[in-house]
Parts: structure tokens; C-alpha cells; sequence
């Protein structure tokens, strides 16, 4: 009997021991559209009031996210972290909502984040939207409970980006943007 609480323990501390968020795992890919323009990012806020676990977005996860998202998409000419740049993105998650599925161990991580787009020089907003991104993942995904809802909140975040640049993409008054 001791044994076995002792494995138990010893593999609980192991799955939650591995369970940091990664940039990386949360990339969307690349564009099949690149805007000429140059984009530094603004203002970018992932913490939202309703953070009781360690595997919601913070702001510095989520700007990196953001970043490295952006630029390695390819989706504009220029990306900058911080500076100038002829217009300016803004995010910020408007909630992030972590919940158990209905099938017994299974997570799901729901984001929903505003995107800003705005000229640098006019202050003019060229593009805004709101996008919702739910992942849910079992154990047949992961065994550990903690590594589990960190997949799931990676993955809500990837497809999140995804929607991201597929819309940038996607939106006719940004494939006309002069390139000043």
C-alpha cells in the first residue's frame, strides 16, 4: 500500500513538474499572405481578473506569444517587440476560462481576445476583432493532470493565432495598405 501512494505521489509531481507554458508550442504557422507594412506591437495585456490557476496567460507569455506569432508567420513585412513601426497591434484577452469537459479527466481552455490594428501617424483604426478559441484535451491526450490543462490552454492560444493571422490575411482594406 505504501508503494503505491508513493508511485502515486512520484508521478502526480512528475506530470506537474513539466507543465510550464511554452512560446513555441503555441505558433501558428505561416501566411500564405505577407501585407507590406511594418508593425511594432503596442499594448498587449493577458491577464484577465479571473486567474486562479497557474495556466492562465500572463502579459509577458502572452506579448511573446503575440510577437513571435506575428513575425514568424511572415504575415507582415516588419514586425518590432517595442518601437516604431507604420502601424500598431494591440491585443488583450478579454477572458480566459478554464474548465472541466464532460467526459470524466478531460480540460478545456476558452480565450477570447480583442486585436487592434491602427495607424501609426492618423491614430485610425484599420483593424479590429474580437476571436474566441476553445481546446479541450483528455487523458488519452495527457496522462497528468496539470500537463493536460496546460496543452489545452497552448492549444486554445495557437488557434487563437491561427484565427489571427487567417483574418489579417484574409481582410481586403489591409492588403491595400500603402506601404509608407
Amino acid at each position: 500500500m505504501k508503494y503505491k501512494m508513493l508511485i502515486i505521489m512520484l508521478l502526480s509531481f512528475l506530470s506537474s513538474a513539466c507543465s510550464f507554458m511554452s512560446t513555441e508550442r503555441m505558433l501558428p504557422g505561416k501566411s500564405t499572405v505577407t501585407l507590406p507594412v511594418s508593425v511594432a506591437l503596442g499594448k498587449v495585456t493577458g491577464s484577465t481578473k479571473s486567474e486562479p490557476v497557474r495556466y492562465y496567460l500572463n502579459d509577458e507569455l502572452y506579448r511573446e506569444t503575440v510577437f513571435q506569432s506575428v513575425k514568424s508567420s511572415g504575415i507582415f513585412k516588419n514586425v518590432k517587440k517595442n518601437g516604431n513601426g507604420q502601424y500598431i497591434l494591440n491585443a488583450k484577452t478579454i477572458d480566459q476560462e478554464y474548465f472541466p469537459g464532460a467526459e470524466t479527466f478531460s480540460f478545456i481552455f476558452r480565450i477570447v481576445a480583442k486585436y487592434t490594428l491602427t495607424d501609426a501617424k492618423s491614430n485610425a483604426v484599420v483593424y479590429e476583432k474580437t476571436l474566441t478559441s476553445a481546446c479541450k484535451k483528455t487523458i488519452s491526450d495527457e496522462f497528468g493532470g496539470p500537463p493536460r490543462v496546460r496543452k489545452a490552454t497552448e492549444c486554445a492560444v495557437k488557434q487563437n493565432m491561427q484565427k489571427l493571422i487567417k483574418t489579417l490575411g484574409n481582410n481586403k482594406q489591409l492588403r491595400s495598405l500603402p506601404n509608407n
